[in-house]
């Protein structure tokens, strides 16, 4: 059993196993994990949260049902979505699954499901005028203003994914030749899930030049290799690389600087943007999976679904007026017996 004490969240008191604080075990969690840097992070961040929602209530028993209200919480209280309650509730499972194999607790998680995620997407694109009017409207007053434009078009132009921008470097700047024999310039990206930067997104004069003002903005060039490719420049730490969380905040301000932002657009709406605008203008949908680097087609298929959704003559035919007579009997005529 564990209770609270104030060294930590609990401690076990059954005297045949070995009382620990909460603070170590989590510490202990964490560093014998074999995942990769971001999933670590991730997990850290979701024990710190269920830590500090059962501290906040005195929780005496931590049991199954703490572990569904927890779930239930950061849904309805801190609108969370499904994807990141999973993520979290992943993280405290992993954690209670270890507390198991070393003899310190049962894993109370067993049983308790995530949340069953919604079809197509929750989140909505920015839109070709938006896009148009947000980048023409751009105003470069400061630094950030050019890391911003430089980061945003690489999202809008690139497909780009959050984490992809953040892991790039200045050396994964490179060269590849296309079927011609041509020589193109590319951007080397670490994919979501991967250890290695296997993946490739083209760099043309839209997403290279901003790219290229805002090295030399920053005073660097090709030649710093090791550096990230986008940089903190807040008081806290500057000169470091900018988290996926300052990319979201990135993209929410110039949204809602432009007037375009509602609750359903975000960092991911740029890359949302690039993979129906591909579809509408004509991409097959095996070209489409890779330029969105997915290993699965069907996460690519969801934005097909949503613009099938969206462009089904169907909805335009229903019609509840009155109907005359002859049409009556017509309709009469095609139903089935």
């Amino acid at each position: 059993m564990m209770e609270p004490n104030n060294r930590g969240l609990v401690v076990n008191t059954d005297k045949s196993v070995k009382s620990h604080n909460t603070g170590d075990l989590v510490g202990m969690f964490i560093n014998q994990l074999d995942r990769a840097p971001h999933t670590i992070s991730t997990y850290k961040q979701a024990l710190k949260k269920f830590v500090s929602y059962v501290e906040k209530r005195g929780v005496e028993k931590i049991d199954k049902l703490t572990i569904r209200d927890f779930r239930d919480h950061m849904k309805n209280k801190e609108k969370k979505t499904a994807l990141t309650v999973n993520t979290y509730i992943a993280g405290v499972r992993s954690f209670f699954d270890f507390l198991e194999e070393q003899g310190i607790h049962k894993n109370i998680t067993k049983g308790v499901r995530s949340l069953k995620r919604a079809k197509g997407f929750l989140r909505e694109e920015v839109g070709d005028e938006n896009m148009h009017k947000m980048f023409n409207e751009w105003e470069f007053k400061t630094i950030q203003d050019t890391r911003d434009f430089a980061l945003l078009r690489l999202l809008a132009f690139g497909g780009a994914r959050r984490v992809e921008v953040v892991r790039a470097q200045i050396g994964d700047i490179v060269h590849r030749t296309d079927s011609e024999g041509v020589a193109k310039r590319v951007l080397l990206v670490q994919g979501k899930g991967s250890d290695t930067k296997d993946e490739i997104i083209p760099l043309d004069d839209r997403t290279y030049i901003p790219l290229r003002n805002y090295l030399t903005a920053t005073k660097r060039n090709l030649n710093n290799r090791d550096d990230y490719l986008f940089l903190s420049h807040s008081d806290r730490n500057p000169g470091e690389g900018i988290s996926t969380r300052t990319v979201s905040r990135i993209a929410a301000k110039h949204l809602t600087k432009a007037g375009i932002k509602n609750e359903r657009r975000c960092a991911h709406s740029f890359r949302h943007s690039f993979a129906t605008n591909a579809f509408r203008k004509g991409g097959r949908l095996r070209d489409v999976q890779k330029a969105l680097r997915h290993q699965n087609i069907n996460n690519t298929l969801m934005y097909v679904h949503d613009l099938d959704a969206i462009d089904n003559p169907i909805f335009e035919k229903i019609n509840y007026d009155p109907i005359e007579k002859t049409e009556k009997e017509d309709l009469v005529g095609r139903l089935p017996n």
